[in-house]
């Protein structure tokens, strides 16, 4: 996949901008605070509909706008050659629409363009907690493959299930259903398994 051009209105401090993308290299020059990291964060938003930078999409519509938020991408697809990705952002709401058509549906979405952000809070995934990196790694995972990202949606809300039922005192009899281990119904395609001899 390659992006060749790159629109934006009212995201963050960009007004307006039309970038073409298609030369071999690109690079964004400029001082502090004039949009670059902005520019890198609305191209990583095509593979899930999220920010590297924030989890509240609420705040990437420019602050003194009332206008339209929007990101249009026209790529260079392997399997769908040329198409256009429009993402708008409302305050309250988001839509997607890929070739002008509505997203049916979150999964659809999921890998299909991917993007990989590296920026310099990556640092702490080598020297930070292993939390950082099991996140990191959650986000990739849940950001290409829907069914990861609902086994990790329901496993968050199972704990936090069962962390409420801990701090109300509950009956251990309630505890023991989030104690059993039980074999997803799916088997992720990263997976390999060796035969037994």
């Amino acid at each position: 996949m390659r992006l060749l051009e790159l629109r934006l209105i009212n995201y963050r401090n960009i007004a307006s901008a039309v970038i073409d993308c298609t030369g071999r290299d690109l690079y964004f020059l400029g001082r502090n605070g004039q949009g670059k990291s902005n520019l890198l964060e609305a191209i990583g938003l095509m593979t899930a509909l999220r920010s590297f930078r924030t989890s509240d999409l609420r705040t990437l519509p420019g602050w003194n706008s009332l206008g339209p938020c929007g990101i249009a991408a026209v790529l260079e697809h392997e399997s769908e050659q040329n198409c256009v990705v429009e993402i708008h952002l409302g305050h309250e709401e988001r839509t997607v629409r890929v070739d002008g058509v509505p997203l049916q549906g979150w999964k659809t979405f999921l890998g299909r363009f991917p993007t990989i952000p590296f920026c310099s809070q990556d640092l702490q995934l080598l020297r930070g907690a292993p939390t950082l990196r099991r996140r990191f790694l959650d986000g990739l995972l849940a950001s290409v493959d829907g069914r990861y990202f609902e086994a990790l949606r329901n496993y968050h809300a199972s704990l936090r299930e069962r962390n409420k039922l801990l701090k109300d005192d509950a009956d251990d009899k309630l505890l023991l259903a989030y104690e059993k281990t039980f074999s997803p119904p799916w088997r992720p395609r990263w997976c390999v398994h060796a035969q037994p001899p």
